[in-house]
């Protein structure tokens, strides 16, 4: 696992340094990737039954975000304001497959331009920011906003809507 998504993953305390923080990132990390088989053992995986083999998959993504939840609880004394950046779960996941993943430096950066271009950047301004190629940043907006920008944000609106409306939190 990379440093910086380490970092990203676990946090910074606000009382820590760089230095403290990197080396607090990589060790839990590290003991993650070490606990992993301990995790997920309760929740075996049937090949031969795709039901329980979906049940399976999804009991391991709630044990891990149960996992990263407890841990940044732990390390804040449950206290948000002990943090200078707080953790982002959502960097590490559960596969299909099952199996424990992270998200990669495409996707991020990927990420990266449809928040830039959500916030009104045109996409030479988006090149100049991320380093993708006009026709790849092109390509990357095209894909991911969807052809008519207008009626996906309106989308998106009435599903916020409908998510306030119905209690989730997310």
């Amino acid at each position: 696992m990379s440093t910086a998504r380490a970092v990203a993953l676990f946090g910074i305390l606000a009382h820590d340094t760089v230095h403290q923080a990197i080396v607090r990132s990589e060790r839990l990390a590290s003991e993650l990737t070490r606990n992993v088989e301990w995790l997920f053992a309760p929740f075996p995986l049937d090949e031969g039954n795709k039901a329980q083999r979906a049940r399976a998959v999804d009991q391991r993504a709630r044990a891990l975000a149960e996992c990263l939840d407890a841990q940044a609880t732990r390390d804040s004394n449950s206290d948000d304001t002990a943090w200078f950046l707080k953790p982002c779960p959502s960097l590490m996941f559960v596969n299909g497959a099952g199996e424990l993943d992270q998200k990669h430096v495409q996707d991020l950066r990927d990420t990266c331009v449809m928040l830039l271009d959500r916030a009104g950047c045109d996409l030479l301004t988006i090149c100049d920011i991320t380093g993708h190629s006009y026709r790849t940043a092109q390509t990357i907006v095209k894909h991911y906003r969807a052809c008519n920008a207008a009626r996906a944000d309106s989308g998106i609106d009435m599903l916020e809507l409908q998510v306030r409306k119905d209690g989730m939190k997310g």
